[in-house]
């Protein structure tokens, strides 16, 4: 009977175990799979979920599971592969919860990029993230090193590991056939993920067109409104599509009108887009006015029809309507105010909204001298931000502005920093005086001197001034005082002969960071001083100071190579901090090769993104050919900045280009538009035969990406003469849809037959 029994109560535990494998996803993974790095997927998903979404409530089974599951701690996310990562997060881009999937997407398609970092300070610094209708802000929080981001009601739609970007994948998954089946998410707020992240795609996006131009006639005009922001972010430029944007302009929803003349102000750079100006004409007749002032904007960013937007401006500034009026000033063109000063002088004096009088003030800056009176009889007004305002435009007015110079220097001190960027910017120099009387004021000094220094020699008056404040050794105000005293001093040599003494005699706390505006500046020849700041490098207690001695000798440049074995033994030491200094000090100081490379080689073996050993090879040239065996493994690095620096540091390296180049030729045709810049950009920059290059730089004068090209006309036009043998190609992109392209492409011409 008891063996019964024991029989009957194993098949029960046998059955539950079964069950709760069965039930429990944990235990189910656990024997069955799919594992990521040997953990069940589940416990993976239950890592992102509890930071995702914290207030999710758990049910006991959930609860008990969590007692066999790993902590967070043993799920080292940073350590996943880009396959196990992309995996990870395609897994739940179906997750039952919104705010998951919305988190999946951007960490997949890299949408926390759009976030706004504020470094310092317990704040948040609030970006808005790329949506139509109602905003969505991302907040990263500095204080927590975190980032969340809030809808426009203020709901927590994700939150997001560690710096901006701490979860995103290094690369995305191709978007066919996710996003594209997402783009009809039942959720509004996924659908904006959606169409935030392919907006960031470009070409990438392609899979996806076919299904936006199909929701450019979705009833709901918010798809509508997003298909067009997101085809006029990712989408080519093509008539094809400028023919289907300027349809838009008749749609019966004011806010797609409105979107759809918003957009064609990005096609300002592209000589088909005047095909819109008729239209365009049309919309400022349009029943909304906010379809008018867009117009009237799209029209002043494709130079055409100038006169008919001011004229639209004209009416709306005269408008009875307060927030007409506004928005009017806010899309008012420097071309257009000239013509509008009457009405804009107006809405500064009298509008019923204090708003629209700032903005009336400020849109002045484009009326030139005849502002000046106006903007002088608002120095007195009784609202601060009024004067302040009137005082900003002067200076931006620059030298037309010079009348107001007596009114300004009257109130100074009470105009503040603001009153002294004007005089600079004005460039009067009866400001002198009173700018050198400033270098005795604490709080005003520091502007007062960026004034004296933009006034130039009109300015040397203020040499004696200058000279006693670099002589007191302030740490504030001492190498400000040294940057404007040498930017006015044309006696270079009695001005270094003072500071040397003083180094040597009455050194004090502030003569690293002194010594390195000097030296990397004006090119002051310091090696009489090299045993001195040795001594102070190693004497130096502080961390900071001893990085600042470092960055003093890479200033000094080949004229510092005394000093490499010291840099060699720090450079080797435990402290990562200084380790880098000393690399990047050796990297400027570029000799002892024997010492130096056979280092940072070392460094590379021991620390696989280290930039800065990278970097620091690139001055050496062909002299750090040895490094290269050890450089081209990091170009399967998923870090692509890392694979930039290895590229720039390869093409430097190798003495020959055919040696290198097969392994970065897939970086110059790679789906990477960064790469393909940067790498391309290397490859003009070395010293190789132009000969040798030009095979693999002209194919990129054609690149989709107008960057790419630019940067590459640019670079061949830089060899001058000896590159005769691009200009057939050069030329034949003078048709190019792009001005700017065929601007570039006359300067490089000019440049190689001048």
């Amino acid at each position: 009977m008891r063996k019964k029994l024991l029989r009957r109560g194993l098949v029960i535990l046998l059955i539950a175990a079964a069950g709760a494998i069965a039930i429990n996803p944990y235990f189910r993974q656990l024997v069955f799979g799919p594992r990521i790095d040997g953990t069940p997927l589940c416990a993976w998903q239950e890592r992102i979920r509890r930071q995702v979404l914290p207030q999710r409530e758990d049910n006991l089974l959930h609860s008990i599971a969590k007692l066999f599951q790993p902590k967070d701690e043993a799920l080292p996310y940073s350590k996943l592969d880009l396959e196990q990562k992309t995996y990870l997060w395609l897994t739940l881009i179906d997750d039952p919860d919104p705010a998951m999937r919305v988190q999946a997407v951007n960490a997949l398609w890299g949408g926390a990029q759009c976030g706004s970092r504020l470094w310092g300070g317990d704040s948040w610094a609030v970006s808005t993230y790329f949506r139509s209708g109602t905003g969505v802000n991302f907040i990263d929080v500095a204080y927590s090193d975190s980032m969340i981001a809030l809808d426009g009601t203020g709901s927590t739609i994700f939150w997001s590991e560690g710096r901006i970007g701490g979860w995103r994948v290094p690369k995305s998954p191709d978007v066919a056939p996710h996003l594209v089946r997402m783009m009809d998410d039942a959720d509004e707020t996924v659908r904006a993920a959606v169409f935030n992240a392919l907006a960031t795609q470009g070409k990438r996006a392609a899979p996806a067109f076919p299904r936006l131009f199909e929701l450019l006639s979705h009833a709901d005009p918010e798809r509508r409104t997003q298909a067009i922001t997101t085809l006029n972010a990712a989408h080519p430029k093509t008539r094809a599509w400028l023919d289907q944007l300027i349809a838009m302009l008749d749609d019966g929803n004011v806010g797609v009108r409105q979107n759809a003349a918003s957009a064609l102000s990005a096609w300002n750079d592209r000589r088909m887009a005047i095909a819109a100006g008729p239209r365009l004409v049309k919309a400022l007749r349009d029943p909304d006015t906010r379809v008018r002032m867009n117009a009237a904007s799209a029209l002043a960013s494709l130079r055409v029809h100038i006169s008919e937007a001011t004229e639209a401006l004209r009416w709306a500034l005269r408008y009875t309507d307060p927030a007409v009026r506004g928005d009017a000033l806010s899309h008012l063109f420097s071309e257009a105010a000239p013509a509008l000063f009457d009405e804009i002088v107006h809405c500064a004096r009298f509008d019923s909204n204090v708003e629209n009088q700032r903005g009336a003030l400020n849109t002045l800056r484009y009326c030139g001298a005849r502002a000046v009176p106006i903007l002088v009889n608002f120095l007195r007004h009784p609202d601060p931000q009024m004067k302040t305002l009137a005082v900003q435009t002067l200076g931006n007015l620059g030298a037309e502005a010079r009348a107001a110079v007596p009114f300004l220097l009257m109130e100074l001190e009470e105009f503040g920093s603001h009153g002294i960027q004007a005089l600079a910017s004005i460039g009067d120099a009866d400001a002198v005086p009173k700018l050198i009387d400033l270098l005795d004021h604490r709080d005003l000094r520091g502007n007062a001197l960026s004034a004296l220094q933009s006034l130039g020699s009109p300015a040397r008056a203020a040499l004696p001034k200058l000279l006693e404040l670099v002589r007191d050794g302030d740490a504030e105000i001492s190498p400000a005082a040294l940057q404007t005293l040498l930017e006015l001093e044309e006696n270079h040599e009695a001005t270094f002969a003072m500071l040397v003494k003083r180094f040597v005699e009455a050194p004090t706390a502030n003569d690293a960071s002194l010594w390195q505006n000097l030296i990397s500046r004006f090119d002051a020849d310091a090696r009489s001083l090299l045993p001195d700041i040795v001594r102070r490098l190693n004497d130096s207690q502080e961390d900071k100071e001893r990085i600042q001695w470092m960055n003093v000798l890479g200033a000094m440049g080949a004229g510092a190579s005394d000093a490499v074995p010291t840099l060699v033994k720090i450079a080797e030491g435990p402290n990562t901090d200084l380790r880098y200094a000393a690399h990047g000090a050796l990297g400027s100081i570029a000799s002892r090769e024997g010492l130096v490379v056979p280092l940072l080689i070392r460094s590379i073996q021991r620390e696989k993104n280290d930039y800065g050993a990278v970097d620091a090879l690139v001055p050496f040239g062909k002299r750090a050919e040895a490094a290269l065996p050890h450089l081209q493994p990091l170009l399967e690095s998923n870090d692509q900045n890392l694979r930039r620096s290895v590229a720039t540091a390869m093409l430097n390296c190798g003495r020959r280009l055919e040696d290198v180049l097969p392994q970065l030729l897939p970086f110059l045709t790679g789906d990477d538009q960064y790469l393909r810049q940067t790498t391309a950009m290397a490859l003009s920059q070395t010293t190789h035969p132009l000969d040798d290059m030009l095979p693999h730089l002209l194919p990129l004068v054609r690149d989709e990406e107008e960057g790419i090209r630019s940067a590459i006309i640019r670079a061949i036009g830089e060899f001058g003469p000896a590159a005769r043998t691009a200009i057939p190609e050069l030329a034949s992109l003078l048709d190019d849809d792009s001005q700017y392209i065929c601007d570039t492409v006359l300067e490089a011409l000019a440049r190689i037959e001048p």
